[in-house]
């Protein structure tokens, strides 16, 4: 459920008998939680249509858009569209400084693979590996050095052909003078890395030794190594005949 500047009130007044009964049984009684859920949910308000502003904030317009048109744009489609906007003196002194840096932010969020997400996408939607790779974004931006990053398995929700601009990212956080350590199974971003260490013999609690370490060369060589194999194309992953559905 949403709010909205002056619909507030009438908001409130609508749920304030229903939802704070149920967020106070489901506290009391948290199997209840689970029954009463379906009782509750969000939906966009009729006045701003989800946009979460006033009207007064609603009327402002940027290259003729409102302001919740701008931010319903894929990043990929906004990044070129403020590039081609042409603003005039005026508009230089109030906004010059704030174009450059939304265009380098936008830059950032492109370069790995987030182009289709909008502005306007709730954060409790995004992926893990989402969420890590905006978080990469602005690290990369931020022009932060002698930091060590650890990233879990960032390419989670990234098509494979987006792989290589990640790698690019994270070698551009490498070169500004940091530590990656990723843990990653994606055969792409292990070829790339600078140094390797696989874990195993297996999985599980068969596992947790180091039975390779070095550059990826070197652990393809290794007897050992579990992750060799398939990095030097000795041994691959089949293609599944057939396809989960759904």
């Amino acid at each position: 459920m949403t709010e909205c500047g002056d619909h507030l009130p009438a908001f409130k007044f609508q749920y304030k008998g229903l939802y704070p009964a149920l967020d106070e049984a489901a506290r009391l009684v948290p199997s209840l939680r689970g029954k009463l859920e379906y009782m509750v949910g969000e939906v966009e308000c009729s006045v701003c249509l989800g946009s979460r502003y006033r009207d007064d904030v609603a009327a402002v317009r940027f290259m003729d858009m409102t302001m919740d048109q701008v931010c319903r744009q894929p990043l990929g489609r906004l990044l070129p569209m403020i590039d081609a906007w042409q603003p005039g003196e005026s508009e230089k002194k109030v906004a010059g400084d704030l174009l450059d840096e939304v265009r380098h932010r936008l830059q950032f969020l492109i370069e790995v693979g987030l182009e289709y997400l909008t502005l306007a996408r709730p954060a409790p939607s995004l992926s893990g590996g989402e969420t890590q790779r905006i978080r990469l974004a602005a690290q990369i931006g931020s022009g932060l050095v002698g930091v060590l990053y650890v990233l879990d398995e960032p390419t989670i929700g990234l098509h494979p052909r987006d792989n290589a601009r990640l790698v690019g990212a994270l070698k551009k956080l490498r070169d500004l003078g940091n530590t990656l350590l990723v843990v990653e199974h994606d055969r792409e971003v292990i070829a790339n890395a600078d140094m390797l260490l696989d874990f195993g013999p297996k999985a599980g609690h068969l596992g947790g030794e180091v039975v390779a370490s070095g550059t990826p060369g070197t652990v393809m060589k290794k007897r050992d190594s579990v992750t060799g194999p398939y990095l030097s194309g000795k041994k691959a992953i089949p293609v599944p005949t057939n396809r989960r559905l759904g």
